[in-house]
């Protein structure tokens, strides 16, 4: 058993035990994960786990080096969802992936971009041939802003610098490359993606980006699309959709071996004010994220004198509280979900 199978295996023993705080949709996905392992012996199950690849992939996130200068340190619910989705792979082909599309639902600040999408990212454009390899943000601005980021740990971390070409809006290796796309990018069809992640899809008003980034995908043997993102107050908008699917695989009422999905939040039934609930959906707690601060955003707040509206968001920012999970007054209009 290498270093990563006994992180993600130990990761997924504290959340069956009720020792890391979870809800339902992370306990559901840990159950998915291990079914999926015992599964492995039956020759009528595809896949396998390599865990020599996901150890790889372990290895070289530790050579980066992010935008404040600290290499970066994978934390184990990462762990968990990086290494399947590099590492599941079919049986009779070691060099298909499992994996081709995919949702992580996370509340903001617990390290999506730093710990999911970009080693994720830099892993594709690395490692497959003629990458492309593509990230969607919700504005110009913010892809531009991101990207920045992107470029700057490639110049800090050793071995990537002199190995890479940077022109300012493309980052190419060889015949491969990284670019970047705003949510309302018109030119998208056409493309190829090796990997192509959506940032924020709640901010998304339709889903050609994601539609236009499977179909492309079709013409790779690997070919992932994973979107990445807080929840939202919007039922009628696509990223809720991809909640929708995840929720019916991980109850079991829909089956997809290739799609990958988990949600960080509180359940239904948890009251918010207490930190065991907000615990649950914030996996990255005294360590990404500070517990005081983190209090202080969510009790600071007069829920009386705050609107509705932004006491919803907030909800679904902090907690990936869903419309119909929301306790604001009666007499603010929402659609009911379907």
């Amino acid at each position: 058993m290498n270093e990563v199978q006994k992180i993600v295996m130990q990761y997924c023993k504290d959340i069956t035990k009720n020792i890391i705080p979870s809800n339902i949709y992370v306990k559901k996905a840990v159950k998915r994960f291990m079914n999926d392992l015992k599964n492995e012996s039956l020759p009528s199950w595809d896949y396998y786990m390599d865990w020599d690849i996901a150890q790889k992939f372990y290895d070289f996130t530790k050579s980066l080096v992010l935008t404040n200068g600290k290499h970066l340190q994978l934390l184990p619910w990462q762990l968990f969802i990086l290494s399947q989705l590099t590492s599941w792979r079919y049986k009779n082909q070691n060099s298909k992936m499992r994996f081709r599309s995919g949702a992580v639902f996370v509340p903001r600040k617990n390290g999506k971009t730093n710990g999911l999408m970009f080693p994720l990212l830099l892993w594709d454009f690395l490692t497959t041939p003629s990458s492309e390899t593509y990230f969607f943000e919700k504005d110009m601005r913010q892809a531009e802003k991101m990207f920045r980021d992107l470029r700057t740990i490639c110049k800090n971390s050793k071995g990537l610098k002199d190995i890479i070409d940077d022109t300012g809006t493309n980052i190419f290796y060889k015949n491969s490359k990284i670019s970047y796309f705003a949510a309302d990018t018109v030119a998208i069809d056409g493309y190829a993606p090796s990997l192509a992640t959506v940032d924020e899809y709640f901010c998304f008003s339709n889903d050609k980006p994601v539609t236009a980034m499977r179909y492309g995908s079709r013409a790779r043997e690997n070919g992932l699309v994973l979107i990445i993102t807080t929840a939202g107050t919007d039922i009628s908008l696509p990223a809720y959709d991809e909640d929708e699917k995840v929720r019916k695989i991980l109850n079991g009422l829909l089956t997809d071996d290739t799609y990958f999905g988990i949600i960080y939040g509180i359940d239904e039934s948890d009251d918010w004010k207490k930190p065991e609930s907000y615990v649950k959906a914030n996996p990255s707690i005294d360590t990404i994220i500070d517990r005081k601060i983190l209090e202080q955003d969510l009790h600071g707040r007069t829920r009386a004198a705050e609107p509705p509206d932004r006491l919803q968001s907030q909800d679904a920012e902090y907690l990936d509280k869903r419309n119909e999970q929301l306790d604001f007054p009666p007499e603010v209009g929402h659609r009911s979900p379907k």
